[in-house]
């Protein structure tokens, strides 16, 4: 994702099997219906979500999920958060049945409906560094979930979540650098995940000698922390006598 999107929803019947890096843009969701509604639909063997944030709403006369409708086995759902409010009679805020895997993950919405804040675990594969806040209207009890206050949430969480970040690039599969960091917003006070600013911290300049002849290269190289993927910048100038 590269920008700000406005969702309008799946239903149950879809299904996603690729992969999604968020890049710390958030989905904003806006559903009202009558179908059974989520925003990834079924996540199938293979899928990976990773860096993903959703805000929003989703209200449905059928069931409401704030993530997916399911994560089904082989299914991974990594450093993501959901602030959606769902509503439904059947409502949860991540999936209505996980049996893939999910790592560092909180849900920071709301529940209007029978459910739980991240779903049915019982048959997960893995299931680490899960949050949700406790007045989000739902409670669930299950290894690799945690429950938190709102002023827990607003203040200490995000650190809860960065400190686990380099655990979930080991379920993702992914390197450490490719999992965005995380913050407290400054909007609503919640965890979200972002990418740092860059700063350059050394140029190497080769050869390193105060001359160079004509149609020699001369190759600046800048080492930068803070990127999205860390890695050596080179650029090289052709200096013409």
């Amino acid at each position: 994702l590269s920008s700000e999107l406005l969702y309008t929803g799946l239903t149950k019947n879809a299904v996603f099997c690729g992969f999604y890096d968020g890049r710390g843009y958030t989905i904003k969701v806006n559903v009202n219906t009558s179908l059974n509604a989520s925003v990834f639909g079924t996540l199938s063997d293979g899928a990976l979500i990773v860096n993903a944030g959703l805000l929003g709403s989703i209200t449905s006369t059928s069931s409401a999920y704030g993530f997916a409708h399911k994560v089904n086995s082989g299914a991974k759902v990594v450093n993501c958060f959901s602030n959606v409010s769902v509503s439904a009679p059947s409502a949860s805020g991540l999936a209505s049945n996980i049996k893939g895997k999910v790592n560092n993950f909180y849900f920071g919405g709301s529940i209007s409906g029978e459910g739980a804040p991240i779903g049915d675990v019982s048959q997960a594969e893995s299931l680490d560094n899960c949050y949700y806040i406790s007045s989000c209207g739902a409670s669930q009890s299950a290894e690799g979930i945690t429950s938190g206050t709102e002023i827990e949430a607003k203040t200490t969480l995000h650190e809860l979540l960065e400190s686990a970040r380099e655990d979930a690039a080991s379920v993702s599969g992914l390197e450490l650098d490719a999992l965005l960091k995380w913050r407290q917003s400054g909007i609503f006070n919640l965890p979200e995940i972002y990418i740092p600013t860059p700063t350059v911290t050394e140029v190497i300049v080769t050869p390193a000698t105060a001359s160079v002849k004509r149609g020699e290269t001369l190759k600046f190289t800048a080492k930068a922390i803070g990127e999205y993927k860390s890695e050596l910048i080179y650029k090289k100038l052709w200096l013409f006598l």
